[in-house]
């Protein structure tokens, strides 16, 4: 049985099961859709009771975002419930700018900020997460990270970091890479070049390619 991460203060839990399912992940992003659109995509799915703590939309360039918002829950039941909400709004055609709607990589709140912590220290991260406590916003992200993230998530963080980023990748793989990637085989860059008939052009690689599962 999963518990609430609640904490007896009413701050944000810094300790959470490893088997909970607390973070979703809102793939494919509109361009149009901004943090406010996200915040109140959410408000409306959790019924105005802020039950999530953590909202991430890593950004690309001079876009407002990679087209991927990570967002984690204060227990397992508010996850669920959201989410079943969620796919309930995409159903009724209220989510045409999100392309899919499931759990996240990496779950819980001191696991998602121990992340965002190695991202930010290699400066692939150049914006802040969103934190809340008691469903107010965190002005102030120092005391949280001090207080959550311990050396061992960090050094966790780290191994999951360079598991998902290829360093010898171009800045742009690397980004693409971070929001679920994966490069194709020999056999899938054939299967490409057959798609793209006389739009093939040489010389292409696997390196060039990335597939997705949405």
């Amino acid at each position: 049985m999963l518990r609430n991460e609640s904490m007896s203060d009413g701050s944000t839990a810094c300790q959470a099961e490893h088997a909970a399912i607390t973070t979703l992940a809102l793939r494919g992003l509109s361009r149009t859709y901004t943090v406010e659109t996200i915040l109140q995509i959410l408000d409306s799915a959790t019924a105005f009771r802020k039950t999530f703590d953590f909202l991430y939309l890593p950004k690309r360039g001079g876009q407002p975002h990679a087209g991927l918002a990570i967002v984690n829950f204060v227990d397992e039941d508010s996850c669920r419930q959201c989410l079943e909400r969620l796919l309930k709004m995409r159903e009724e055609g209220l989510l045409k700018g999100i392309k899919s709607i499931g759990q996240s990589y990496i779950q819980g709140f001191s696991r998602n900020l121990a992340y965002y912590a190695v991202l930010a220290t290699d400066r692939r991260a150049t914006d802040s997460p969103m934190i809340f406590e008691r469903g107010e916003l965190v002005a102030d992200l120092l005391p949280v990270m001090q207080r959550c993230v311990t050396p061992q998530l960090l050094q966790w963080a780290r191994q999951q970091a360079e598991a998902l980023y290829d360093t010898k990748a171009d800045g742009d793989l690397l980004q693409l890479m971070q929001l679920g990637g994966r490069a194709c085989s020999p056999h899938e860059l054939e299967r490409i070049r057959v798609l793209l008939g006389d739009t093939w052009m040489e010389p292409r690689t696997a390196e060039q390619f990335l597939f997705f599962s949405l």
